[in-house]
């Protein structure tokens, strides 16, 4: 079983952040509807997104081998900004049935896609601007949250950068999706792969930094997971920053 500790008694399990002492499972980013507005924009592929996507929740149902009290879904659980497209409703309650089968609770922290989400309401699924319990904060990520809470927090977790690693040598280059733990303020911040698995991410440690709850990327460490349930520590970037295109 590959588990990794990214932070004491927090282990990432495939694209999940599991939380023993409170039961709570953390994803983000699911943008279910991707593959249909690529092809509504004329990028043809074949539809698969949900149904891979069901098959491998289920294998991390398996590996997590109990049930958590809670699933934290940190934002952009849909893709489409100001309408809802045709496999975005069905694909959305299709795998939120999928998590309650497994948990008692999901809670969805809103984010900059989750424009329209009424569709989504169900018994046991709650939609918040946040999620805040004992020391930790889960939100998506794209924004600073204005709440006493943010200062309470010992650890926020997030979404929306969807970072992955690209590693590049002479001969090959290949981008991996990864968790990274950085530092805002004092505080550990988590920031969680995309579960889109129809693209990889963004090159966010290259390109952008991962978030405005980041002060120094350079001490920033990832974790990567190049298939599944295969995680992979790599250090802080700038012990890797020469491998990274």
């Amino acid at each position: 079983m590959a588990r990794s500790d990214i932070i004491k008694e927090f282990e990432i399990i495939d694209l999940g952040l599991w939380i023993p002492e409170q039961k709570i499972l953390a994803f983000s980013d699911f943008h279910i509807g991707y593959d249909e507005y690529l092809n509504k924009h004329g990028v043809f592929i074949p539809r698969h997104q949900l149904l891979d996507t069901l098959d491998r929740l289920k294998k991390i149902f398996i590996e997590l081998e109990q049930k958590p009290e809670t699933i934290v879904i940190c934002g952009d659980l849909k893709h489409e900004f100001g309408t809802v497209n045709r496999e975005e409703f069905f694909g959305v309650r299709d795998l939120l049935k999928l998590l309650l089968k497994n948990c008692n609770k999901v809670i969805i922290t809103k984010g900059n896609h989750d424009t329209i989400l009424g569709y989504a309401k169900m018994e046991n699924v709650e939609i918040v601007p946040y999620f805040f319990v004992d020391d930790l904060l889960f939100t998506h990520g794209d924004s600073i949250i204005q709440s006493p809470n943010s200062a309470k927090a010992k650890t926020i977790i997030i979404g929306h950068s969807h970072p992955t690693l690209k590693l590049t040598d002479d001969m090959i280059s290949e981008k991996v999706k990864c968790f990274l733990k950085g530092k805002w303020k004092g505080k550990n911040v988590i920031a969680l792969p995309s579960f889109n698995l129809v693209t990889e991410g963004a090159n966010a440690i290259a390109e952008h930094g991962f978030s405005p709850y980041s002060d120094n990327m350079k001490d920033t460490e990832a974790w990567a997971v190049p298939s599944f349930n295969d995680v992979l520590y790599f250090g802080k970037i700038k012990n890797i920053e020469k491998f990274i295109g």
